[in-house]
């Protein structure tokens, strides 16, 4: 009998429906003050952050911060300026590949182009060089939605959205000051991706780019002191990553559990014995 005194596992489904976290929200709102878990992370704010220089950064202690940071399936908040200094504020989440390595610290993200050619995030990005990445938590979940509207290029997704503009150390573009976990970014690479099965064409013009890779060196984090365990990794259970699966569907972390890395030393008896039996067969 396990001696484990965690909780079992919860094999009933815990997804379900329900209102957004600020259902009353409206634009312009940002954070709002209607909810307890808004309330509870404006107060957690009084904390401070903890500002992270990955240069001054032990290499293992950066890689704790970051996986634990740029948690799984997260949606890449991207604020950009474009050459004349607009801001631009837009939410990245079916094509955010997350952290690439912690050493050099690289992240990578995607966006798709549009029949005018590439949006402007990527436009921005390749001529400015820098950006920022916004990891979301649900407290704000609808002000971040709002950034994704369609506006034209002179509109600003900032005021449409009520989301707080903090001055960057390292990069011009601002980051969002509800984001408990905040990356300032250098551009590494831009790859642009032609289609792969283009269309025939007769005058010989290459394929169209369909998508362009944004990968950016990771200059700067700022991170919520209310979220960061004694171990230096960042709680899950504080950070309230937002979740995106299909569609217009969010979600948010469930239950979770450790598993061990098993050890071959220990095991390995047992799967040569498994393996003879296979062979055996």
């Amino acid at each position: 009998m396990s001696t484990d005194p965690t909780p079992p596992f919860t094999h009933s489904p815990s997804y379900k429906l329900t209102q957004s976290p600020d259902h009353n929200w409206k634009p312009g709102d940002g954070l709002g003050n209607s909810t307890d878990s808004a309330r509870e992370w404006r107060a957690d704010e009084a904390q401070g952050w903890k500002v992270v220089d990955p240069d001054q950064t032990d290499k293992m202690d950066l890689y704790r911060l970051m996986t634990s940071g740029i948690v799984p399936r997260p949606i890449a908040f991207v604020s950009s300026l474009s050459i004349d200094e607009i801001p631009n504020l837009s939410p990245f989440s079916q094509n955010f590949k997350s952290q690439l390595t912690h050493s050099p610290p690289l992240l990578m993200f995607s966006m798709s182009t549009t029949a005018k050619g590439e949006k402007d995030t990527a436009s921005n990005i390749r001529h400015t060089k820098e950006f920022t990445v916004n990891i979301i938590s649900y407290p704000w979940a609808d002000a971040a939605n709002f950034a994704s509207i369609d506006a034209p290029p002179d509109a600003s997704e900032w005021v449409a959205s009520g989301l707080t503009m903090e001055k960057s150390t390292k990069v011009k573009p601002a980051w969002v000051r509800e984001s408990a976990f905040a990356m300032e970014c250098e551009l590494h690479q831009i790859i642009d991706i032609p289609n792969p099965t283009p269309p025939s064409v007769e005058d010989g013009s290459p394929p169209k780019i369909v998508q362009n890779i944004v990968i950016g060196l990771v200059k700067l984090i700022h991170v919520r002191n209310a979220v960061i365990k004694p171990t230096g990794a960042i709680d899950p259970a504080r950070l309230k990553p937002l979740l995106r699966l299909g569609g217009i569907s969010y979600a948010t972390l469930g239950e979770g559990f450790d598993i061990r890395r098993p050890r071959w030393s220990d095991h390995q008896n047992t799967i040569r014995e498994l393996e003879n039996k296979h062979i055996g067969k």
